[in-house]
């Protein structure tokens, strides 16, 4: 069943770059992130195996369309010059949430359940997922008629 979100992000990819190119980087990362959350909720209570795969379909579906279209926000805020090192702090973050969640989810797990802890998970993802739908702006097409107009030069 852990190879199931995988799957599901390996068929999804292929389009998510252009998803978030055509409909913008907000468009794609608000509904990605609460599909995240609700795959957390449906798989905290799952009562059966299939419950626990659609779950985890819309884990790999939200994950593939949440990391192309976050990298591209990060990359259309930040000026040409300074993408490489906006990406690498992005992508630390992200890895510090990786190191430090993990073994705090297991410890929560460890002590009132699995699904406390998949309910704990999705109250983390939620939380900013919340912000940036009252404050995140789309920048990507503010950005695109000024390329546009460039390349015609």
């Amino acid at each position: 069943m852990m190879t199931v979100p995988s799957a599901a992000n390996l068929m999804c990819q292929p389009f998510a770059g252009g998803l978030s190119d055509r409909l913008g980087r907000r468009a794609m990362l608000i509904p990605s992130t609460f599909l995240f959350a609700v795959a957390c909720l449906i798989s905290s209570i799952s009562p059966s195996l299939w419950v626990f795969a659609i779950a985890m379909i819309c884990y790999g579906v939200g994950q593939s369309i949440e990391s192309p279209s976050a990298n591209a926000y990060v990359s259309d805020l930040t000026p040409r010059d300074q993408r490489a090192v906006a990406l690498a702090i992005h992508r630390t973050f992200g890895d510090i949430g990786l190191v430090v969640g993990s073994p705090l989810l297991g410890f929560i797990a460890d002590g009132y359940g699995i699904p406390w802890a998949l309910l704990v998970n999705a109250g983390i993802v939620v939380i900013p997922g919340l912000v940036f739908l009252v404050l995140g702006k789309e920048i990507a097409r503010q950005a695109q008629p000024q390329a546009a107009s460039a390349a015609r030069r």
